[in-house]
């Protein structure tokens, strides 16, 4: 039987019945492009058996009302799983994001200090050199060359 008789049949539409064949919940080959249902899924009912069901009143609706509601409460189960899937993947993805942001972090509070040591560090040659240009009087210069320190 062909999905949109299985629909037809079970009063479901025809993208729930695709989704019960993905999930497994029914079984189906796909034959030219088309899923086929296998016969074991379907329950034919014979002319006795149909006529037992219209004249009994109420037992059989009962019995009958969940089997309809079933596909969707399937149907929503396996929406609220998928969602939940997908927000544990992003639970998962955000925090692998925040170990990255404070990584960098870290990457960046040390480059900041390696750049603060080397400007001082820059300064102080500066300031070294402008020293050593800095002429100094002939006393000074013939002590340092006879008295080093």
């Amino acid at each position: 039987m062909t999905v949109k008789e299985y629909a037809d049949k079970h009063q479901l539409s025809i993208e729930t019945v695709r989704r019960y064949i993905r999930s497994g919940k029914l079984s189906a080959n796909l034959s030219d492009g088309k899923y086929i249902i296998n016969d074991n899924n379907t329950t034919t009912t014979t002319p006795q058996q149909h006529h037992n069901n219209t004249t009994t009143t109420g037992i059989n609706e009962n019995i009958q009302e969940p089997k309809r509601d079933m596909p969707e409460t399937f149907a929503n189960e396996s929406a609220m799983n998928l969602l939940a899937e997908q927000l544990q993947e992003a639970n998962n993805q955000i925090k692998t994001k925040d170990t990255q942001i404070e990584k960098l972090q870290q990457a960046l509070d040390q480059q900041q200090q390696l750049h603060a040591v080397s400007q001082n560090t820059v300064e102080a040659q500066r300031l070294q050199l402008e020293e050593a240009k800095r002429p100094q009087p002939l006393l000074a210069r013939l002590k340092a060359v006879f008295a080093p320190e």
